[in-house]
């Protein structure tokens, strides 16, 4: 559990705890006191997963691309003269994130203070303690060894527990309570934006229902006023024919009327004209 734990540090923080070792040197020991002038390197890195190299090239680099972005990185001259005056040479190559130490004559020398030679490297645990020294052949970058050592000390617990351990997983849980925190608020708003547009969608598709519905009465009511007048038109058209046929039958009826009663007049009138005349004969 913690090694998966610790990996997740590892992106974040950075710290840890066991490795495996070779080379010589005391495991699991208290690092030895050495001071460059008045500062104490080991005691203001505690805390944190330490790397002393004697003579140090680009690993602080290449494991920043693995995403080692927290561990501190030291380096320290030999205290030769020729070392001292290769010394501003050295501190061009390194990384400004490296801390490059310049011993004093009068000090004693670090290098025989940890009984270590040039390119030798030198991995303690967050409480400064040793896991790991690596001289030849295991302190050649190109072959793994370091990398390897960092890692491990890093996701492990060789030298036991550690008082700074669980400040670290504190800060850690902290920090992915953070994050969940973020997430969550993130979700909230992708939720929140996606019910807007659901709801301005709905919204747009009542109005547009609405609009239809209007235009569906506006046709309604221009149909039902074309049938009305429709059928206005057609009662005037037929009291109109109604009309007419009813005058043409009374003109009908007149003068069917006129000629019965002149018939009867003519025929009185011959009689009458008969009866003269049968008079006149006799």
């Amino acid at each position: 559990m913690w090694a998966g734990l610790s990996l997740l540090l590892a992106l974040c923080l950075l710290h840890g705890g066991r490795a495996e070792s070779e080379g010589g040197g005391p495991r699991c020991q208290p690092a030895a006191a050495w001071k460059i002038g008045e500062v104490d390197p080991m005691k203001e890195s505690t805390g944190r997963v330490t790397v002393v190299a004697l003579l140090l090239d680009g690993l602080h680099k290449k494991l920043q691309g693995q995403g080692l972005t927290d561990v501190v990185f030291m380096v320290v001259n030999h205290q030769g003269e020729q070392a001292q005056r290769l010394h501003p040479l050295l501190q061009e190559r390194l990384s400004q994130d490296i801390a490059l130490y310049k011993q004093h004559k009068h000090q004693p020398d670090v290098w025989q203070i940890l009984n270590g030679e040039k390119d030798d490297f030198f991995i303690y645990d967050r409480c400064g303690r040793l896991t790991h020294h690596l001289s030849l052949p295991y302190n050649i970058i190109g072959h793994g060894h370091v990398e390897r050592a960092i890692r491990e000390a890093y996701c492990n617990r060789m030298c036991g527990e550690c008082a700074f351990e669980v400040h670290n997983t504190l800060s850690y849980l902290l920090k992915k309570q953070l994050f969940f925190h973020k997430c969550f608020l993130f979700l909230c708003r992708v939720l929140t934006f996606h019910l807007s547009v659901k709801e301005k969608r709905r919204h747009n598709l009542k109005q547009m229902l609405l609009k239809l519905a209007g235009r569906s009465i506006n046709i309604s009511i221009l149909i039902t006023a074309i049938v009305v007048t429709t059928a206005i038109t057609m009662v005037f058209v037929l009291v109109a024919s109604a009309t007419t046929t009813t005058a043409d039958m009374v003109i009908t009826i007149d003068t069917t009327t006129t000629m019965v009663e002149v018939k009867p007049s003519r025929t009185s009138a011959c009689r009458n004209t008969s009866i003269t005349c049968s008079n006149r004969c006799s």
